[in-house]
């Protein structure tokens, strides 16, 4: 069977830095093993005692980004389940939803406009209302933490901004560096050097300074919230922190053995808080630290120097009788299509697109954006795909389902061949600053008057040895509105092209369109059945040169060197060998055939060869018996640092360069 895109993106949510989809079915405890109480007043009666009355008297943080993800706690008394929430009316979903107590509920906020959001608790047939409880920011920065050296590669985001080149833009009062004004709402930067704790971000403006209140958070040792490494450079004294990865609670218990090739080995248990700490006149960097415990995967990261580490480690989860969690729900966008541009708004007449020929039909799809262009092109629906009828009509009806937050719905125009169920697209309209949230019907006309007139040739170079097969997928990025996909800019086929071209692009200079960029993504498979190893780049907020992308230092897949495929495990030790570009980070994973995981090992880019430690020696979890698999990412990450390293960035959402195979061995 062969792996396809979809299938390695399902693979990757085995790195759980692809957390959002895991955080739907689980609870997730937030940044502390025991959630705090809320910092407010509650209504008491004369006894002192918390009220059942249901009252709602704060939120905190007061504000966030637009695009939501905002983890909020609400303030109140009489909470109790079952509740629902809503935000600027939009409902928050049930798993983001946590009740701490009867005084305090934490929140993932939906995504809104920009402005002021009442909060609203119901519970039964009682509701309460929070006026202006929650402020929408017109500006997103991600990632919104990074370590007080400075260094960490942002974008920023704006919803009806002018971002322009040399424009004033201040982290914590510090000017941010290597900027980049993509366009009117896009920024690239890195973060100045910044003191602990949260900062404000600022932007000049022509009618003067925006300030975002606690945009980005310094961290100086780890990062509670995306783990990792921090603090500087090892001096004496290590502190490991072990956290479940699905919850953040402490690992009491697990077992850590800290290396430093042929000079030093030491060992510890983490505590009630998930801590242990390690101090040694040797102890300085690049050091090696395993922890392990039974009932989690064991977690290695090879050679770092900080003195700060939280690992996340992954619990074995046994498999769960009876129904499912709830999941996420979507929402519906309903509307009218209109042709104009040259026509005029609402012309009865779809004169953009070609009159048709015999077995031909005018046609129109309409559909809603993705988040990322790892969703793939969106599939026709009945109620979002109409044919034209010279009936005198001026707008077309739609109905669709949007996938929930901040969106941008357009229609594509052109001609459908029954015959052969092709459809040539050759006219678009965008309506962006859609807001749906769970459950939720909004209403968006959109106007088709932007020709597909545009072509980009993709060039393809520094191609690894063996690979046979391509799939590239183009994309219109509209930013925090998401990505345009149509079937029609995507290629696939056998072999591995130097320059292709893709046709039926909008031009950039329409209204909905003057600050969109291009996403591109290309998957090279090699000639083996399942298409392993495989490579693939990403150019992320892009334009055309001369009518170019050019796709380079594409990264060859790993070689197993030792043990060698399919032998056994000689002295703990992984080895490997990779050609192409160079990478940044590797990520290895030992499971079983039916996926229960076993090992993870994080290593910088320079090591090909990781000496585990012997489990029965160091009383970690033993190594199974048999047939093991092992599964191997190499990334590269733009503006990454290995000893700044986040769990976050095991996303792939971070990467513009990875390969991947799938080896295996066995335990003797």
């Amino acid at each position: 069977m062969r792996v396809t895109l979809l299938s390695l993106i399902a693979a990757l949510v085995l790195l759980p830095g692809c957390e959002e989809i895991i955080r739907q079915f689980i609870p997730v405890q937030g940044d502390d093993a025991q959630a705090p109480l809320p910092d407010a007043v509650f209504a008491m009666d004369g006894d002192g005692f918390v009220l059942d009355k249901l009252t709602l008297s704060s939120a905190k943080p007061e504000h966030g980004p637009f695009v939501g993800g905002t983890e909020v706690t609400l303030s109140g008394s009489g909470l109790h389940a079952p509740l629902s929430i809503t935000v600027q009316g939009k409902a928050v979903q049930e798993p983001q939803i946590q009740l701490l107590s009867p005084i305090g509920v934490r929140i993932i906020t939906p995504a809104g406009k920009v402005g002021a959001a009442d909060i609203q608790v119901t519970i039964s047939d009682e509701t309460v209302t929070l006026k202006d409880g929650f402020y929408y920011d017109p500006i997103h920065i991600d990632p919104d933490s990074g370590p007080t050296v400075g260094g960490t590669l942002v974008t920023i985001q704006g919803r009806d901004t002018d971002f322009k080149p040399g424009m004033k833009l201040e982290l914590g009062g510090q000017p941010m560096v290597e900027v980049e004004v993509v366009s009117a709402t896009l920024i690239k930067a890195k973060t100045p050097a910044g003191t602990l704790g949260p900062v404000d971000l600022v932007l000049g403006e022509p009618k003067g300074d925006r300030i975002v209140q606690e945009a980005f958070t310094y961290y100086d040792s780890t990062n509670p919230k995306n783990g990792g490494m921090g603090g500087g450079p090892l001096q004496g004294t290590l502190t490991i922190s072990a956290l479940n990865w699905l919850t953040r609670a402490p690992v009491d218990g697990a077992k850590v053995v800290v290396q430093k090739e042929r000079e030093l080995e030491l060992q510890g248990t983490t505590n009630s808080k998930g801590v242990a700490v390690f101090t040694d006149v040797k102890l300085t960097g690049p050091v090696t630290a395993t922890a392990g415990k039974a009932g989690y995967e064991a977690s290695t990261v090879v050679s770092f120097d900080a003195r700060d580490l939280t690992v996340f480690m992954m619990p074995i989860i046994k498999p769960q009788p009876g129904p499912m969690p709830p999941g996420t729900q979507a929402g519906v966008v309903k509307g009218h299509m209109l042709f104009g541009g040259t026509t005029g708004a609402g012309s009865t007449q779809w004169k953009l697109v070609p009159e048709p020929k015999a077995g031909q039909t005018k046609r129109a799809y309409v559909y809603s954006t993705v988040p990322s262009i790892d969703w793939g092109a969106p599939s026709a629906s009945s109620g979002a795909t109409i044919d034209f009828k010279d009936d005198g009509a001026t707008a077309w009806p739609y109905t669709l389902v949007g996938y929930g937050g901040a969106m941008a719905v357009y229609a594509v125009a052109g001609l459908f061949t029954a015959s052969d169920n092709t459809f040539e697209p050759y006219a678009m309209g965008v309506t962006r600053g859609v807001v749906v949230g769970p459950g939720e019907v909004v209403y968006a006309d959109v106007l088709v008057n932007i020709p597909l007139t545009e072509k980009v040739t993709i060039k393809l170079k520094d191609v690894p040895a063996g690979m046979a097969r391509h799939s590239v997928t183009l994309g219109v990025d509209l930013g925090a509105d998401g990505v345009i996909l149509l079937r029609q800019w995507e290629l696939s086929g056998d072999g591995v092209f130097v320059a292709k071209g893709i046709t039926r692009l909008p031009q950039f200079n329409y209204q909905g369109l003057v600050d969109a960029t291009y996403t591109l993504d290309v998957l090279l498979e090699t000639g083996s059945d399942d298409g392993l190893p495989l490579t693939r780049a990403t150019e992320s907020a892009t334009l055309p040169k001369a009518g170019v992308i050019l796709v380079d230092k594409f990264l060859g897949g790993p070689q197993q060197l030792k043990p060698p495929p399919g032998g056994e495990l000689q002295g703990n030790t992984l080895a490997w060998t990779q050609s192409g570009g160079a990478h940044d980070l590797a990520v290895t994973v030992i499971r079983l055939p039916d996926e229960t995981p076993v090992w993870r090992v994080l290593s910088p880019g320079t090591t090909t060869q990781v000496a585990l430690p012997d489990p029965v020696t160091f009383g970690l979890p033993a190594w199974p018996k048999g047939p093991v698999l092992w599964l191997q990412w190499l990334a590269r990450l733009p503006g990454f640092k290995y000893n700044n390293f986040t769990y976050s960035q095991l996303s792939s959402d971070y990467w513009d360069r990875w390969s991947f195979d799938q080896l295996g061995f066995k335990v003797p």
